[in-house]
């Protein structure tokens, strides 16, 4: 007997039939051990204090601000919404200010960026 005979066998028909959906990734032994090198020798992620200040802006002589932050754009406005908090707690006309996103050797680890709730999440620490 066929059981598939006259069905299209999908994704979702073979996982309602009891099927399971198996997805593994490994990293090699040698990237592995070249990480941690790299981890222990503070390249390429050096620790930067979340409460220094220095972490999260330079102001140059011009007065132009360059502000980090640990989250990214995803198409929800984030880097406009950091850089109008930024130029208003400094100050600062909007367009004096530029934003590094997510860069994990300049910026600061503020944890995921998830959707919208960015600003929400980061809005109120230094970035």
């Amino acid at each position: 007997m066929n059981l598939t005979e006259g069905r299209t066998l999908t994704r979702r028909t073979f996982l309602k039939a009891g099927g399971a959906l198996l997805v593994i990734g490994a990293v090699p032994i040698e990237l592995r051990a070249s990480l941690a090198e790299a981890a222990a020798a503070g390249v390429p992620f050096p620790a930067l204090d979340p409460a220094a200040l220095a972490s999260w802006l330079v102001i140059k002589a011009d007065g132009s601000v360059i502000a980090r932050c640990g989250h990214v754009e995803l198409g929800h406005g984030v880097q406009t919404g950091f850089a109008q908090i930024v130029a208003e707690e400094l100050d600062v006309p909007f367009s004096h200010v530029s934003m590094v996103l997510g860069n994990t050797n300049e910026t600061p680890d503020q944890g995921v960026t998830a959707g919208s709730t960015s600003i929400r999440a980061a809005g109120e620490q230094p970035c």
